[in-house]
């Protein structure tokens, strides 16, 4: 039941959200899903995860946006765009530095590696 002051400030009897539980986990959310510093640009990365078959789609992926953004300067060359996209040569180079991001590096360093294993263990005598 409500007391005459709750009653007067429109409050109720259950408590508010926990502040420090709230902050806890924007602390854990920024944690998690920013990363790095740009300091050119004065700002943080965010981390966002998508799910792919492994490296080979990654590739696959990576060359049919690499040709999305071809053709979409090709069309941008002629004046074939809209308004919506007023500056079509940033927004194909900002998707092409996105695609640079997703090259699939540590998973190329990690096949040398085990190529560089297996081509020794091949020339070792008696093997």
């Amino acid at each position: 039941m409500k007391t005459a002051e709750q009653k007067r400030t429109g409050t109720s009897e259950r408590p508010g959200p926990d502040t420090d539980e709230i902050l806890r986990e924007i602390e854990a959310f920024i944690k998690k899903k920013f990363s790095g510093r740009d300091h050119h640009r004065n700002t943080r990365y965010y981390q966002a995860n998508f799910a792919v078959d492994g490296p080979a789609d990654m590739l696959i992926t990576m060359s049919a946006l690499i040709k999305v953004c071809i053709m979409a300067l090709e069309r941008a060359g002629n004046g074939g765009y809209s308004k919506l996209i007023p500056q079509p040569h940033i927004t194909v180079q900002t998707a092409l530095e996105f695609i640079l991001q997703l090259a699939p590096f540590d998973e190329i360093k990690c096949l040398e590696s085990i190529l560089e294993v297996y081509r020794g263990t091949e020339e070792t005598p008696g093997k």
